[in-house]
C-alpha cells in the first residue's frame, strides 16, 4: 500500500516532505539540517497529536515504524486498522501503535455504514427479537451496537474487549429494547379534536399552562434538513423521563410526518387533520404519561412544525375543569334566554 503518509518537516535551510514509509536514512539526513519542526501530517488519522514528542527525529523514526506495520496489511485490514483507530480515540504514537499491535482483538464489519443497516444484518444472523417497526430501525441498532461496546465510524462497525458484532444479546439489553420498541408501536399520530385548538399555542389558561412542559419548533431548512428549538415551561416537569419520552416520539416521528418537508405535506393530505386556518394543520400524538400537539405548516421561509408538549394527567384536569367552566357559561346564557 502506497504513501501511507506524508510529513512535512521545516528545516533550517526548507522545507522537506518524506512520503512514508521511507528508508530510515531519509530521516537521519534531516539531523544535518539545523532545527526541525513538523509543519504538517498528511494522513486519515488527522488527529495525531506530537507535541509531546520532544525528539523530532525519534518521532519520526516511530512514525515511519508505524506507516510500515500498515503498509504490511491487506487493504480491508488497513480500513481496520483505522477503524481501531478511531473507535478508540487514537491521537498520540504510543495510542496508534498500540491499536495496530492489537487489531485483531476487534471484530470489524465494512460493509455497515448505518445504524440500520447494522440492524439488518444483526436480525438476519441472530433471528431476535422479531420485528422491528422502521421508525425504530436507527434507534435499535444503535441500542444494539452500543450493548456489544460497538462503534459506527466512517470506516464500517467495530468492537472490541471480547465483544463481537453480531453476539446474541443478554437478558437486560434484550428487555430494554423491547420494551423501547413497544414504547415506540405506542406512539400513533391522531386527529384532533376542535376543542383541542388551543393547546397548539401557548395558551395562557392557568391549568393548562400549569401542563405545558414546553414547546418545540422544528424546521426542514432546504426542505430535507432537521432543526429543532426547544423552549421549556416547566423545568419541574421537563424531568428524564420526560425528555427520554419526547426523544422516543419525535425519533419515531421521523420516518412519517416529520421526515422532511414534502413527506409532511404528503401526510397533511393523505390523513385528517384539525384545521388550524392559516397556521397549519394539527395532529396530536399521545402516551401514558404526556400529551403532544404538532401544529404543521410544512413552507419553506417558514417554521414547519410547532409541538407543544403537555404532562397528560394535568393536562386532562385542566380540560375537565375548563369543559365544566364552559358548560355552566352556556347554561348560564340559555336561562338568561329563558327569563327575558
Amino acid at each position: 500500500m502506497d504513501n501511507i503518509l506524508k510529513v512535512t518537516v521545516l528545516t533550517d535551510l526548507r522545507s522537506v516532505t518524506l512520503t512514508m514509509p521511507c528508508d530510515d536514512d531519509k530521516i537521519e539526513a534531516l539531523e544535518d539540517m539545523g532545527e526541525l519542526e513538523i509543519l504538517r501530517i498528511d494522513w486519515e488519522i488527522d488527529n495525531l497529536d506530537l507535541d509531546d514528542e520532544a525528539d523530532i527525529i525519534s518521532a519520526l523514526h516511530r512514525l515511519n515504524g508505524i506507516a510500515e506495520g500498515a503498509d504490511c496489511l491487506g487493504d480491508e485490514d488497513y480500513k481496520k486498522f483505522l477503524a481501531v483507530c478511531a473507535f478508540k480515540h487514537a491521537f498520540t504514537l504510543d495510542d496508534i501503535d498500540h491499536c495496530l499491535e492489537n487489531i485483531d482483538d476487534y471484530d470489524f464489519d465494512p460493509d455497515i455504514n448505518s445504524y440500520e443497516d447494522y440492524l439488518e444484518e444483526y436480525l438476519q444472523r441472530t433471528d431476535e427479537l422479531g420485528s422491528i417497526p422502521e421508525s425504530c430501525a436507527y434507534d435499535v441498532g444503535k441500542m444494539i451496537l452500543m450493548a456489544q461496546n460497538g462503534s459506527l465510524t466512517e470506516y464500517g462497525i467495530i468492537c472490541g474487549e471480547s465483544n463481537r458484532l453480531y453476539d446474541t444479546l443478554d437478558g437486560s439489553d434484550r428487555e430494554q429494547i423491547m420494551e423501547y420498541i413497544s414504547a415506540q408501536t405506542r406512539c400513533t399520530i391522531s386527529a384532533v379534536d376542535k376543542s383541542e385548538e388551543k393547546l397548539f399555542y401557548s395558551c395562557n389558561d392557568e391549568g393548562i399552562k400549569a401542563a405545558r412542559v414546553g414547546h418545540l419548533r422544528l424546521d426542514f431548512g432546504s426542505g430535507k434538513e432537521f432543526y429543532g428549538t426547544w423552549f421549556e415551561n416547566s423545568a419541574e416537569l421537563n424531568d428524564q423521563e420526560f425528555k427520554y419520552e419526547q426523544s422516543m416520539v419525535i425519533n419515531s416521528l421521523r420516518c412519517t410526518l416529520l421526515k422532511n418537508r414534502e413527506s409532511m405535506s404528503e401526510y397533511i393530505q393523505e390523513h385528517d387533520s384539525l384545521d388550524l386556518g392559516d397556521r397549519g394543520s394539527g395532529f396530536k400524538v399521545q402516551t401514558d404519561s404526556n400529551v403532544f400537539y404538532l401544529r404543521c405548516f410544512p413552507k419553506a421561509g417558514e417554521y414547519d412544525c410547532y409541538c407543544y408538549c403537555y404532562d397528560r394527567e394535568l393536562l386532562e384536569q385542566a380540560m375537565s375543569q375548563t369543559d365544566g367552566e364552559d358548560m355552566a357559561e352556556e347554561e348560564e346564557t340559555q336561562m338568561g334566554g329563558m327569563t327575558q
